[in-house]
């Protein structure tokens, strides 16, 4: 298998909406879980480490179960994961500037002066029925 590389990459936190304060169907948050995923794999394809709360903690909830908390309770980890990440970028997809979590973690960015990216999303980001170019340059069709 070879040598374990001591080199790492830094990672960027990628912020959006979900339940929109608990108040987003199933529906809802599987399309939104789906859109920043979508959104973290360019990244991941351009070498941007990337972090997603969504998609993290979305899966796990698929496995285990629906973990119902307040809005505070997930700050709590968003921040501990923001501080000592790069920077962040904002998926705008829908029900992003109604978004609480979002609006929050925003602002604690810009208190501890880590930057802001705001990320306007594409056809693939928001339907995944575009194609897309992988790392090897070849043309991939999304369904």
């Amino acid at each position: 298998m070879g040598e374990i590389s001591t080199s790492s990459k830094d990672y960027i936190y990628l912020a959006s909406p979900y339940s929109l304060n608990n108040t987003s169907s199933e529906e809802e948050k599987e399309c939104r879980y789906k859109q920043v995923a979508r959104c973290a794999y360019k990244f991941l394809l351009q070498g941007i480490n990337i972090y997603s709360p969504i998609v993290h903690y979305h899966s796990i909830q698929k496995v285990c179960g629906n973990i119902i908390k307040p809005t505070k309770f997930w700050l709590e980890l968003d921040f501990g994961l923001l501080k000592h990440s790069q920077g962040m970028f904002v998926l705008m997809i829908d029900g992003w500037s109604q978004s609480i979590g979002v609006r929050r973690e925003i602002e604690y960015c810009r208190k501890i002066e880590l930057p802001v990216t705001f990320i306007h999303p594409d056809a693939y980001i928001l339907n995944g029925e575009t194609s897309t170019i992988d790392v090897d340059g070849k043309k991939n069709e999304k369904h």
